[in-house]
């Protein structure tokens, strides 16, 4: 049973409900320009949780990363709770995707529940 316990640990998965260890460090987008971001946003990918009120203002949204022209934005927490990938101006194309997915995973976000 111990062992079990150790290779639990060890595996480095995070709790039901938390999508990426909280203690890992987490990186933002150093060169956000805050006014790029005003427009409508469509949810392209996220995390399976379910969003509370109270929950959305108890803990800070990071943007993780903006693609060039801000058509892109990976969106999450540092607590690991929850995570998500917007995008403007259409479908998202798979180089853009393809970016989200490797910041959310530089980020250490468990990308085998992202959908």
């Amino acid at each position: 049973m111990t062992a079990l316990i150790f290779l639990a640990a060890c595996s480095g998965n995070a709790p039901a409900g938390v999508f990426r260890p909280a203690s890992a460090p987490i990186y933002s987008s150093a060169v956000l320009d805050i006014s790029r971001l005003a427009g409508r946003w469509q949810q392209v990918a996220d995390f399976p949780v379910k969003y509370r009120d109270e929950d959305m203002g108890q803990q800070p949204w990071w943007v993780l990363w903006a693609d060039t022209d801000y058509r892109t934005l990976v969106i999450g927490t540092p607590s690991g709770a929850f995570g998500f990938v917007l995008n403007r101006g259409g479908l998202l194309p798979e180089d853009r995707l393809r970016s989200a997915r490797e910041v959310l995973a530089w980020n250490r976000y468990d990308l085998a529940l992202l959908r």
